[in-house]
């Protein structure tokens, strides 16, 4: 062989040998990748801890026909020991007794200890509360949390860990829940913490068609924050209970209580809410602060979440603050009626022992309380949006209102109580909240004191009663059968008028005024308080009630009467003037004037302005008898009839001291009896007997001065003094250039002059010693 062919055949020899070794190594190579391969695709290696596995896990709770939970998971490791069961993809659907509900809970992974039935997921749950249906979507509640455990045998899943939950209209938090699947009870264990949304004022919510959640028509308004030690959701009684320190804001209303209980509608939105266990409700505005506490608050809520109406019961109390003062009341139930949109109070109505309190800003602006059983508020929309105005108070039962108040006494300041009652009340309210006008009806009783002096009442059918713009009363305005006492007096009248800057009550039509001693009637009467004065006009009559007290004079044991068109009278000092036609009479005296003014403390009596009287006067001598009997006087529209001689007067003034018995006449003074006349400047008249008697009081003597002049019959007497004795039958004059003249021109002069009415005699006095002079006979 040559060596080239050898050298050729070395090299195809290593090429072959290179060939098969590259062929080998890659058969074993591809061997290698094949067991890799398919190591790779085979199932791991079940420790040795691992009894089983199982792609597929479902366990369900079951009760006669109907299943009440179902567990599933995606994948189950049963342990060796413990009777552990590692759950993976981990579903737990509960449809509760009913089928009613489908509440899930999801998370990654679970324990599942087989012999106690305990579920315990270590990770991050998710827990959807929702009905059964496609639509419930919408309306499911999410709650988040961790390291859940779930007990197979109660169906309850629990955890400490800290929560968040939220659903269409709001959010929330807290640390632990517990959920019941049979019953279907969230509970949140402590630090519960809520937002609810509430839509705009004046929008409405509507359905989204993408998302299919409720959604706002605008943006929503501020949320309510509430807040509490724990809370519990019963999904199929539809109720949020929060217990604890309760506490809800919203802007600026805020409420707190033991306890708080949220109905909710089919479309797990909140219908009302109950509070109990001390609820106080606090709210704070542009208008002032308000508070409300009761045994019992609840609220009823509109389906776009606006308050209806709020109803509180047992022991309400609630108070109002704004610049002008503060309100309170105080019921037993009380309920308001909201208007929604506005969230703006329009009806409130309380009932049970209502006491309505209203104070002044300042301690002399005084205090209005209203007591009642029943009683409406309404209200109506300010200038401001949002701004609620109080209308008027309606009472539904009987009532009564007092005011308390610093007023003026005669130029001092002093304390003023008010008293309205009746059974039914309106009371009118002002553009300021102030009151303007009080109306009631049925039994109307008013009692009004000043000070310490005595109390000032009025009754009637009806009243109105009108208030200033500092809300105290200016008139008081009663009609229907009006009864009136101040003091010891009392009164009636159809109409009665009281103003509050003048003191004042009128009483109108048909007036009647009665004391312990006299009945005055007259057209209309003014009463002073502070000052006890008293004015009556048209045809006023006064009359002593008892004979011989002498409450006015003491003419006679018979009554006393003074009439006139005015009076004008000081019930506290006892002094009285009758104007306009005045008179009085008692027994057979009367005494007519243009006015007659009489004062208790001193017994006097004065008459002024063509002043005319009418008096019995004592018999005289045997022969003055032929002018006693059926005499007849006639003064004015009265006639008096005697059995005895009368006298009259005439004159500007007359002046009657009762306790001396005496009178003055003046002013062009006549005096005239049956035996004769006198004029003269002034006359002072003497009546039988001094002080309270039990006969009639006679005149007995007549003193004249001044321009005397003296008739009888045909012969007239002048003088400067003249005197009149009723018993002896004579006229003495004396003073001046005593002169009597007869009916032949024929005159008797001297210092004094005394003739008598029984016959012709003058006893006529002189230097030259007395002589009896007959200058006449008086027919037989």
């Amino acid at each position: 062989m040559r060596n080239s062919e050898a050298r050729r055949y070395a090299r195809w020899s290593a090429a072959v040998a290179l060939l098969l070794a590259v062929g080998v190594a890659w058969v074993y190579m591809r061997h290698d990748w094949l067991v890799k391969q398919a190591e790779k695709k085979a199932p791991p290696a079940v420790p040795s801890t691992v009894a089983q596995q199982s792609a597929d896990f479902s366990y369900s709770k079951v009760e006669g026909q109907r299943t009440i939970y179902t567990v599933r998971a995606s994948r189950a490791t049963e342990f060796k020991e413990g009777n552990r069961n590692l759950l993976e993809d981990v579903s737990i659907t509960v449809f509760g007794k009913n089928g009613e509900r489908n509440d899930t809970l999801q998370t990654r992974a679970c324990d599942f200890i087989s012999s106690t039935g305990k579920i315990t997921c270590a990770g991050d749950v998710q827990i959807n509360l929702q009905a059964s249906g496609a639509a419930a979507r919408a309306k499911a509640i999410q709650v988040a949390t961790s390291n859940v455990s779930f007990d197979r045998d109660s169906g309850k899943a629990q955890t400490d860990n800290p929560v968040t939950f939220q659903w269409p209209d709001g959010e929330g938090r807290s640390k632990g829940v517990e959920y019941d699947s049979n019953i279907g009870t969230l509970t949140l264990k402590s630090s519960v913490e809520l937002s609810l949304m509430t839509t705009a004022p004046g929008t409405s919510r509507r359905t989204n068609p993408v998302t299919n959640l409720n959604a706002s028509a605008s943006v929503p308004a501020s949320p309510t924050h509430l807040a509490s030690d724990t809370m519990i959701f019963r999904r199929d009684a539809r109720t949020v209970q929060m217990s604890g320190d309760v506490h809800a804001t919203h802007e600026s209303h805020e409420l707190t209580a033991e306890m708080l209980v949220v109905e909710l509608d089919t479309d797990l939105q909140a219908r009302r809410l109950v509070a109990s266990g001390h609820p106080q409700l606090h709210d704070t505005d542009s208008q002032g602060s308000l508070a409300l506490d009761a045994d019992l608050i609840s609220a009823a809520l509109t389906p776009d979440g606006f308050i209806d109406s709020v109803v509180a019961t047992g022991s309400v109390h609630g108070t109002r603050s704004t610049p002008v003062g503060q309100d309170e009341i105080q019921a037993r139930r009380m309920q308001m009626k909201v208007a929604a949109r506005q969230n703006v109070p329009r009806l409130l109505t309380a009932s049970g022992g209502v006491i309505l309190t209203t104070r002044g800003e300042t301690p002399n602006s005084g205090t209005r309380r209203l007591e009642t059983d029943a009683l409406e508020l309404h209200f109506a929309n300010g200038s401001k949006p949002g701004e609620t105005l109080l209308a008027s108070v309606n009472t539904l039962a009987p009532a009564r209102v007092e005011w308390q108040n610093v007023t003026s006494a005669n130029g001092k300041p002093a304390k003023q109580t008010m008293r309205m009652a009746g059974k039914q009340m309106i009371l009118k309210f002002g553009p300021q909240n102030q009151l303007r006008q009080l109306q009631s009806s049925g039994g109307v009783e008013v009692a009004r004191q000043i000070g310490d002096g005595p109390p000032q009442t009025t009754a009637s059918g009806e009243l109105t009663a009108a208030f200033s713009g500092a809300g105290e009363w200016a008139t008081i305005d009663q009609i229907g059968n009006v009864r009136f006492r101040d003091g010891a007096r009392a009164g009636q009248g159809d109409r009665a008028h009281m103003d509050r800057v003048s003191n004042t009550v009128t009483l109108n039509g048909s007036v009647i005024l009665a004391d312990a001693t006299t009945r005055t009637t007259a057209q209309s009467a003014i009463f002073t308080q502070g000052s006890n004065e008293l004015r009556a006009d048209g045809k006023v009559l006064t009359t002593e009630l008892h004979a011989g007290t002498g409450s006015l004079t003491n003419f006679a044991p018979d009554l006393a009467h003074v009439s006139g068109e005015h009076l004008v009278a000081d019930t506290a000092r006892g002094h009285a003037l009758y104007s306009g036609s005045g008179r009085l009479w008692q027994g057979q005296t009367v005494i007519e004037a243009d006015s007659v003014e009489l004062d208790s403390p001193s017994h006097l009596m004065i008459a002024r302005g063509h002043v005319r009287g009418v008096f019995p006067q004592s018999a005289g001598s045997p022969a003055a008898g032929l002018a006693a009997g059926a005499a007849l006087v006639q003064s004015g529209s009265h006639t008096v009839r005697s059995a005895t001689e009368l006298g009259r007067v005439r004159g500007g003034l007359l002046t009657y001291w009762d306790l001396e018995s005496r009178a003055r006449l003046e002013q062009d003074a006549d005096a005239v009896t049956p035996r004769g006349s006198i004029h003269a400047n002034r006359i002072d008249l003497y009546f039988s007997g001094s002080g309270p008697s039990n006969s009639s009081k006679q005149l007995s003597r007549a003193v004249a001065s001044g321009d005397v002049t003296v008739r009888q019959q045909d012969r007239k007497g002048t003088s400067d003094l003249a005197e009149y004795t009723s018993s002896e039958g004579k006229f003495v004059l004396s003073q001046g250039k005593p002169t009597v003249y007869d009916s032949t021109g024929d005159t008797t002069t001297g210092r004094q002059l005394t003739f008598f009415f029984a016959d012709d005699r003058i006893v006529v006095d002189s230097e030259e010693g007395s002589k009896t002079v007959t200058l006449h006979r008086v027919e037989k």
